[in-house]
């Protein structure tokens, strides 16, 4: 299984750092909608964000009011900031500071190709309810 993995890496393109987290993760056949943003927040392609002071009062406003799911750890780090952009792109949010606008597009970028190999590895560990 974990050649499997390890291929799902290399074809999407995901930090072995990334994919032993899925892995450690990924454990349970039954995650919430809440829990799989938050896997996918976690990926260290997205440790290079920083949370910028000027961003804190519009992650505030945007955790208020575009969050549907609870977002662990809050606004104040980087897996909290990413967690709040997922579900603002979900929600098709309006931002306003220029950083945050940047940060999301590369969020975008890379969450889908996150949630693409998370899809993948669920489907070849034949966890059907948790593709679905």
């Amino acid at each position: 299984m974990y050649d499997t993995i390890l291929s799902f890496s290399s074809h999407y393109y995901i930090n072995y750092v990334t994919i032993e987290t899925i892995n450690e993760r990924l454990s349970n056949r039954y995650m919430s909608e809440a829990e799989l943003i938050e896997l996918a927040s976690l990926a260290d392609e997205f440790s290079q964000l920083k949370v910028r002071d000027d961003e804190l009062d519009e992650l505030d406003l945007l955790y208020n009011n575009q969050c549907r799911v609870p977002v662990k750890g809050g606004v104040e780090n980087v897996h909290g900031k990413t967690n709040i952009l997922i579900q603002a792109y979900i929600s098709r949010a309006q931002l306003h500071s220029f950083s945050l606008v940047s940060d999301m597009s590369y969020v975008n970028q890379n969450v889908v190709r996150l949630i693409r190999a998370l899809f993948e590895v669920v489907l070849k560990r034949s966890w059907a309810t948790l593709s679905s």
